[in-house]
C-alpha cells in the first residue's frame, strides 16, 4: 500500500521505512501517511513497536497524519488491522489531527482499497500544485 500511496502522489515526498525513520524527525513534516501491517493475531511488527516507544513524550501539534493498514480478517474483529489503531491512537497522544479516518483493508481487498485510497489522495493533493516542464 505504500507503494502505491507513493506512485499517486503528485507533490515530492520522503518515503523511509518505519525501522529506518526516527520517529523524533515527525516534527520536520506537515503530514505523515503511515503503512503498518498486523501480524497473526494483532501483533506489531519488532520495527514498530521501537517506532512507538520513540513517539512517547513526543509534542506533534502541527502534524496531520493518514493511517492506511493491512491485516487479516480470518483472526477476528479483535485483531484485525489493530497496528491502525495502535499507530492512530498514539498519534493523537502526540497532539497530532488525521486527515481522515484510519483505513484498514484484507490483503484480498487490496484493489478496492487502492481504488478508495486513491480517491482520498486527490483529495489531498494541495491546491494550485503544478507540475511544469
Amino acid at each position: 500500500m505504500g507503494k502505491f500511496i507513493y506512485q499517486h502522489l503528485f507533490i515530492p515526498v520522503d518515503t523511509a521505512g518505519i525501522g529506518e525513520f526516527d520517529s523524533k524527525r515527525l516534527a520536520d513534516y506537515d503530514l505523515v501517511i503511515i503503512c503498518p501491517c498486523t501480524y497473526s493475531e494483532g501483533y506489531l511488527q519488532p520495527t514498530d513497536e521501537a517506532f512507538l516507544n520513540g513517539l512517547k513524550n513526543l509534542q506533534l501539534p502541527d502534524l496531520k497524519f493518514l493511517i492506511v493498514g493491512a491485516g487479516d480478517r480470518t483472526f477476528g474483529p479483535s485483531c484485525f488491522a489493530c497496528a491502525v489503531d495502535v499507530f492512530s491512537y498514539q498519534l493523537k497522544q502526540c497532539g497530532a489531527k488525521p486527515v481522515h479516518k484510519p483505513i484498514k483493508y484484507d490483503f484480498a481487498e487490496l484493489l478496492k482499497t487502492e481504488k478508495n485510497v486513491g480517491r482520498l489522495l486527490a483529495r489531498l493533493q494541495p491546491v494550485g500544485s503544478a507540475n511544469i516542464d
